[in-house]
C-alpha cells in the first residue's frame, strides 16, 4: 500500500492526524497536506508540505508535491527549483535508498520516492523544453542552449531537445557544440534527411571532411532527387582532392538542375585546382550567362585573365 493510498484511508477516519491501522508509518504532515489539498486549501497544504520537509529533508515525495503546488500557483521558478532539488536528492533506482547495504526506509517510502523522482524528471523536461523553445523563438540562443542541454542531461534520448541544442549552438557559432548535438540527433533519427544534412554541414565546418562526405552520401541516398545533396558532396570531395569523384557529384546535381549555379561554380573550381584553366573558364562563363552578377564567377574569370587564360 503506498503512502498516498494509506493517507486517504486514514484521513477518512481521523482528518489525517491519527495513526492508520496497517500503514507503514504514522500519518504525517505530508498526509495532512494531501487532505488539505482535497479540501481545497492549497495554501495550508503548502505549509504542511514545508513542515514535512523540515522534519525530513531527504524525503523526495513532499518536495515534489510542493513543486507541483508552486507550479499550480504559477510560480514556475520556485517549482523548477524544487523539482531540481528533488532530482538531485533522489533516484529512480530503489537501491539508492539503501546504499549502506541495509534498508533504512520502508518499501512504501522507497516506492513513493522513486515515483516522485520520475515525476520531477518529467516535469523538468516539460519546463525546460518550453523555456528552450520560447528562448529560441525570441533569439535568446544562449538561454535556449542552456535549457535544451539540461533536457538532454535529464533525458539523453530526447528527440526534441537535441535539435534545439544543435540549432542554438549553431546560432552561437559554437561549431563543436553544434556538431556534437547533430551527431546525437543522427543517432536518434538516422533516416531523417534534414538531420543528416545538418550533420554534414557541421562536420564540414570543423574540416571533418571524411565525416562530412559520409553525411552527404547518406543524405543523397535519402533524398536522391535533391541536387543540393550532390553539390554538397562534390564540394567535400573537391576539398579532399578527389576531383574525378567531385566532378561526378556535380554532374549528378546538374543532371537534376542544369542551371544550378552552385554546382557549376563547384565544377569550375574543381577544374581550376586540376589546372584545367581553359575548361574552368568555359564553365564560369556559362555561370555568368545564367547569373551575370555572380561574384564567384566574376572574380575567378578576372583571376584567370590575369593568368593569361
Amino acid at each position: 500500500m503506498t503512502r498516498r493510498l494509506s493517507t486517504m484511508l486514514c484521513l477518512a477516519l481521523a482528518l489525517g492526524l491519527a495513526a492508520c491501522a496497517g500503514s507503514q508509518r504514522k500519518v504525517s504532515q505530508y498526509d495532512l497536506a494531501l487532505y488539505l489539498q482535497g479540501q481545497g486549501k492549497p495554501d495550508e497544504a503548502m505549509q504542511a508540505l514545508q513542515r514535512s520537509l523540515a522534519i525530513d529533508p531527504d524525503d523526495p515525495t513532499p518536495r515534489e508535491a510542493l513543486a507541483q503546488a508552486y507550479d499550480k500557483k504559477g510560480w514556475r521558478t520556485q517549482a523548477v527549483e524544487a523539482w531540481e532539488q528533488t532530482v538531485q536528492r533522489s533516484s529512480d533506482d530503489p537501491n539508492y535508498y539503501s546504499s549502506d547495504g541495509k534498508a533504512t526506509r520502508s518499501q512504501a517510502w522507497i516506492g513513493d520516492a522513486v515515483d516522485a523522482h520520475k515525476r520531477a524528471v518529467a516535469a523538468l523536461v516539460r519546463c525546460y523544453l518550453e523555456a528552450a523553445d520560447t528562448a529560441f523563438k525570441g533569439a535568446r540562443f544562449d538561454d535556449a542552449a542552456k535549457a535544451a542541454k539540461r533536457v538532454t542531461e535529464l533525458d539523453v534520448d530526447n528527440a526534441t531537445a537535441w535539435p534545439l541544442l544543435a540549432k542554438s549552438d549553431k546560432k552561437l557559432k559554437d561549431g563543436q557544440g553544434a556538431y556534437d548535438a547533430w551527431k546525437r540527433c543522427a543517432d536518434l533519427a538516422p533516416k531523417d534527411p534534414d538531420t543528416i544534412k545538418e550533420l554534414g554541414f557541421a562536420a564540414f565546418g570543423l574540416t571533418k571532411l571524411d565525416e562530412a562526405e559520409d553525411a552527404f552520401k547518406r543524405y543523397t541516398a535519402l533524398q536522391p532527387a535533391d541536387p543540393k545533396g550532390y553539390n554538397n558532396q562534390g564540394t567535400v570531395l573537391a576539398q579532399l582532392n578527389r576531383f574525378a569523384e567531385s566532378q561526378a557529384s556535380f554532374d549528378k546535381a546538374l543532371a537534376i538542375q542544369p542551371d544550378m549555379v552552385a554546382a557549376l561554380n563547384g565544377k569550375a573550381t574543381a577544374y581550376y585546382y586540376q589546372k584545367r584553366y581553359d575548361t574552368a573558364r568555359t564553365v564560369w562563363a556559362h555561370v555568368l550567362e545564367l547569373s551575370p552578377d555572380d561574384p564567384t564567377a566574376t572574380e575567378n574569370i578576372a583571376t584567370l585573365t590575369k593568368m593569361g587564360y
